[in-house]
Parts: C-alpha cells; structure tokens; sequence
C-alpha cells in the first residue's frame, strides 16, 4: 500500500504541474500496483482488456482539463477508501471511475466524429464514416463479480 501511496503522490505532483505524459505514465503503474494488491488474476486480465481500449482512445483524444481534474478527485477518494481498507467504498469508487471514464472517451469521441462529420458535409468531403466509429469502447459490467475482497493489512 506505501508503493500505491508514493506512485499517487508522485502523480498528483505531475497533475499540479499539468504534466499529461508523466501523469499517465503513473497513473498506469498505479492501476497495475494495485491489481497486484489485488491477487485477483480474472480481475487483472479484465484490467488489461479495458486497458488496451481505453490506451487505444488515448492516442486519438486528450482529456479535458475538467475530465482531468474529476478524475484526480476521483483516484483522491480511491486511495484513502484503499488507505482504510474500505473495500465495499473502494468498489463503488472503482465502478464509477471505470464507467466515468467510458462514458467520457465516448461521448468525447462521438462529439469528435460530429464534428469531423459537420465539417465534412459544409465543405462536401463527406469526410466523415456513416458506419461510425471503428474503436469498440469498454462496457463495464453492471453486476458484481463475487463480493468485495478485504484488503489486507501490510
């Protein structure tokens, strides 16, 4: 739990200075820090699943600074219910970031396509796909996978 600890503070140092690259770099080796914690090897397969999704949208959209700044509030509230070893507060936490986090690459990317569409129809391109976007997004499964694990002291 200390390395989690030190990876988000570093990270946080990197947020405050709105060092996106770094930032990410940490945010990765948190998620897998804590999948490790975790000793749960479905979960973290699932993990690097959505993972590679999730990275895939990345490349193509950058987070809005709001996006940004609900998502570090977000990993704040993470690590002190993981700190408390509050896992049935965690996995709520865990859920809503997961699918606050789809439903944003989403809706970014739909507005983007919109976009990219509107502009292709003003200047008679056509430029935008009618088929529509080519990258499947991670669902995040409604139910629970088994009952929250407690997490166990250092």
């Amino acid at each position: 739990m200390a390395q989690v600890r030190a990876l988000h503070d570093q990270m946080m140092a990197h947020y405050r200075a709105g060092d996106e690259p770094a930032y990410l770099k940490l945010n990765r080796r948190i998620h897998d820090a804590t999948f490790e914690l975790a000793g749960n090897a479905t979960l973290a397969s699932f993990y690097q699943q959505v993972l590679t999704r999730i990275h895939a949208c990345r490349f193509v959209m950058r987070k809005s600074p709001e996006h940004w700044r609900r998502a570090v509030a977000e990993h704040e509230q993470m690590i002190a219910a993981l700190e408390a070893r509050d896992g049935p507060r965690l996995s709520k936490l865990l859920e809503e970031h997961v699918t606050g986090t789809t439903v944003g690459i989403a809706r970014e990317f739909i507005a983007r396509e919109s976009a990219a569409e509107g502009a292709g129809r003003r200047q008679g391109t056509g430029a935008a796909s009618a088929a529509g976007p080519d990258i499947a997004l991670p669902i995040p499964a409604r139910r629970a996978v088994g009952r929250p694990r407690k997490i166990p002291a250092e």
